[in-house]
């Protein structure tokens, strides 16, 4: 039997043959692997991207249910924190924090915004908007990997569900109430300003509309004020009304009446405290009478026979102690309240033998003098004692007639005026020191007019200087006192005898001054410290507008922003208050600002809001407060808009 063999070859694998094959079948199995993981990666981030804008859809829905709510519940997240949102009960609430489910951190914040008409909301170069805001969606997570893995959306929200209280015509501002130095106009459809006024300047005297003439013939010599009254003396003639009392009210025009009148002097001088007035007069038996002017008809309830046949040409009263200066002398005269005869306690000659003491003026323990027809115009004399009076002090400047005199408060300043027509007439003089002669600050020539009478008005360091000739009312500004100048003047062509400075309860300043119009004695000129554009023309300080009390017809109103449009200037100021109650009667309410205390105040026209505390009130009211800080500029209230919610 024949066998037949077959033989199979088996061919042989060498070792790095297998190592080559296992690392291939290796990354073969990693290379899947790996995109097996990416896989199961990719999916997984896609599911959780879909849960987060799930989670965003519903956050939407719930910020805007909770919107349409209540504006309140947005505006109350504003840059406070993260929150999330959870449906409990009926709705959704606001709820502090991140939510983490399923492995996902959510959560989101409420920001401002910015807004322009022509530019989209959130724009850098925006204005802020209080009626809109912001809301940042995030969603985080930790991948297979271990990476972090981020996604936010943006929405914003706005309430144009609330309402609006507005005031921006001219019938719904004068629903409001102005203050006297506010005013309500329609030139651009309504709105609110500070009132033009007229500034008046010492500067820039001008008479005033109202004037007085004493009845007959008798020249107006003198005049003494005190706010609201003048009072004024008649001499040279027993023709007419010696003293008159008149009550001066108002400002433009001043209203003038006559409270009381008395007679039977030719009167000098006069000088008034409380409800007595002490007259210097030319008669021979009583140079020197008091009047008791607290009621009409006025009476006489002494009086004094000064020494010789002279004139008393001045008085000044201190306490229970009467100065008076009559021909060459001045004479203390203790004053006592019962009637009866005042005591004449000393006499001192100051003067040479034919001149006159024109005017006296004590300040502490000194009076100061001026002499008429004397070596001397001026002299200081000590009075401590009025038992025992001397002259300390003799000063001559340019030996002339002086008619009149002032001593500032502090007496280290003393003015007068002189009769000179080669000289200069007005000098201010060193009385810091009372001994020796004095010196010569400054002095300043008013010719050809002769000075009668000086008012200085220390506060605004002017000097007004009247009398006969020339320009008869001149104005000095003493800024610097060394350097005096005119700075306004006006002619009185009638002349003036004297004048008085008042300034009233309101600061409103006058000069008072008698003259020789013959038809109106009596005249006032309106003074001040000026301001405005330079020509008087300006506007008050401060004043107020108070609108109307708006009715919301809920008593769960919540309200929001206010603000307001304006037409700023520099130099002015605008700000606001307000104030809420239950009740349409708000009197009793506090007027305050955004924190809610009276202490600050809204100044935002783009908005601010109001506070909390307003919330539940009915009614609401603001008030519009205005400065002019130059009394060149106002700033201009052209509307206001309060946002609310029932």
């Amino acid at each position: 039997m024949v066998q037949n063999l077959i033989k199979i070859k088996f061919k042989a694998f060498s070792l790095a043959e297998l190592i080559i094959a296992l690392s291939i079948f290796s990354l073969i199995t990693a290379s899947v692997a790996g995109f097996v993981i990416e896989s199961l990666r990719y999916e997984q981030n896609r599911w959780r991207k879909v849960l987060a804008t799930e989670k965003f859809e519903e956050n939407v829905r719930a910020l805007e249910d909770l919107r349409n709510i209540s504006w309140q519940n947005v505006v109350q997240l504003t840059d406070a924190g993260d929150f999330y949102t959870q449906y409990q009960g009926s709705g959704y609430q606001i709820v502090p924090g991140k939510l983490i489910e399923n492995n996902v951190e959510y959560y989101f914040n409420v920001f401002y915004t910015n807004r322009d008409s022509e530019i989209p909301v959130d724009a850098p170069l925006g204005i802020l908007d209080l009626n809109s805001r912001k809301v940042v969606f995030t969603a985080s997570w930790l991948d297979t990997f271990g990476f972090s893995n981020l996604q936010s959306q943006n929405m914003y929200l706005n309430n144009w569900e609330t309402l609006d209280l507005k005031d921006s015509t001219f019938d719904e501002f004068s629903l409001g109430n102005t203050t006297d130095t506010t005013q309500i106009t329609n030139t651009e459809g309504g709105e609110v300003k500070l009132k033009n006024i007229l500034y008046a300047n010492w500067c820039n005297p001008v008479i005033t509309l109202n004037e007085y003439d004493i009845p007959g013939n008798a020249q107006a010599k003198t005049v003494f004020a005190t706010p609201g009254n003048a009072f004024l003396g008649t001499a040279g003639s027993s023709d007419g009304v010696s003293f008159t009392k008149l009550n001066i009210e108002g400002v433009d025009p001043p209203v003038l009446q006559v409270e009381g009148d008395f007679d039977g002097y030719l009167i000098n001088d006069i000088f008034v405290v409380g409800d007595r007035a002490y007259l210097s007069t030319t008669n021979d038996s009583k140079e020197f009478v008091v009047l008791d002017i607290s009621s009409v008809p006025y009476s006489e309830v002494k009086s004094v026979d000064l020494p010789g046949t002279r004139d008393a040409y001045s008085s000044y009263v201190v306490g229970d102690m009467a100065y008076v200066a009559q021909g060459r002398n001045v004479h203390t005269v203790g004053l006592v309240d019962s009637p009866g005869v005042p005591t004449i306690r000393d006499t001192l000659t100051i003067a040479g033998l034919f001149a006159n003491v024109s005017e006296i003026m004590v300040r502490g323990n000194y009076l100061y003098a001026s002499l008429n027809w004397d070596w001397y115009e001026l002299i200081i004399v000590d009075v401590t004692n009025p038992l025992n009076i001397f002259v300390t002090s003799q000063t001559s400047v340019n030996d002339q007639q002086t008619l009149d005199i002032y001593v500032n408060e502090s007496g280290t300043r003393t003015y007068f005026g002189t009769n000179s027509s080669s000289q200069k007439e007005f000098f201010i003089i060193d009385t810091s020191v009372k001994t020796g002669a004095r010196p010569i600050i400054a002095s300043f020539d008013t010719s050809p007019m002769s000075i009668k009478g000086i008012a200085v008005i220390e506060e605004d360091k002017r000097a007004i200087l009247a009398g006969t000739g020339g320009t008869e009312y001149q104005v000095l500004n003493l800024d610097t006192e060394t350097i005096p100048f005119l700075c306004g003047s006006m002619d009185v062509n009638s002349g003036v005898n004297d004048i008085y400075p008042v300034v009233d309860e309101t600061e409103n300043a006058f000069t008072y001054i008698v003259s020789g119009d013959s038809n109106s004695d009596f005249k006032i000129v309106r003074g001040g410290q000026g301001g405005g554009d330079g020509f008087g023309v300006g506007y008050p300080e401060e004043g107020e507008y108070i609108s109307r009390v708006f009715n919301t017809e809920s008593a769960t109103t919540k309200y929001y922003a206010f603000s307001w449009g304006e037409e700023a200037h520099f130099g002015a100021d605008l700000k606001f208050q307000a104030r809420s109650g239950t009740s349409a009667d708000l009197s009793s309410e506090l007027w305050v600002g955004p924190d809610g205390t009276s202490a600050t105040f809204f100044t935002s026209p783009l908005g601010e809001y109001f506070p909390l505390s307003f919330t539940g009130k009915q009614y609401v009211q603001y008030k519009a407060i205005f400065n002019s800080l130059d009394t060149i500029n106002t700033y201009i209230l052209k509307d206001i808009n309060i946002n609310y919610q029932k």
